[in-house]
């Protein structure tokens, strides 16, 4: 190495070598928008076609929340876990509201919520399971 090089200079990077590569994080709203966003278009496909909010839903719902769970920033976990039971609910009024053959009502709401219960479920183990596990590896 000459004098006045550094091995900064001589790597090419314009960081410092103990510093981490920065990463694309979401906010916590930012996590639970991509949930809510994927997971309605998946829903509003599944009305289209007559199904109701079933197995595609649940599968948005769950890998839109894995995915959010893993490009949060490590403070905003906490909103990803409380996120799918909430977009679930609010996708489920949206659909009922925009469904030509349904009106809101209590009853409709109740039963599209308690069929979407093992989605909600499932989307938030999903996110306990991925936040719990980015919480203790950064410990």
């Amino acid at each position: 190495m000459t004098v006045g090089a550094s091995s900064v200079a001589m790597s090419g990077s314009a960081r410092a070598p103990d510093q981490p590569a920065r990463h694309f994080t979401l906010t916590g709203l930012a996590a639970v928008g991509l949930v809510f966003v994927v997971t309605l278009a998946v829903a509003t496909l599944e009305s289209l076609l007559g199904v109701g909010l079933a197995t595609l839903t649940l599968l948005a719902l769950s890998g839109s929340t894995l995915l959010a769970g893993l490009m949060v920033r490590r403070h905003d976990v906490v909103t990803v876990v409380l996120a799918p039971p909430l977009v679930f609910a609010f996708v489920a009024v949206l659909e009922i509201v925009l469904a030509p053959t349904l009106s809101l009502s209590p009853t409709v709401l109740a039963s599209v919520l308690v069929r979407g219960f093992p989605a909600m479920g499932i989307a938030t183990a999903i996110a306990l399971v991925v936040c719990g596990y980015r919480i203790i590896r950064h410990r």
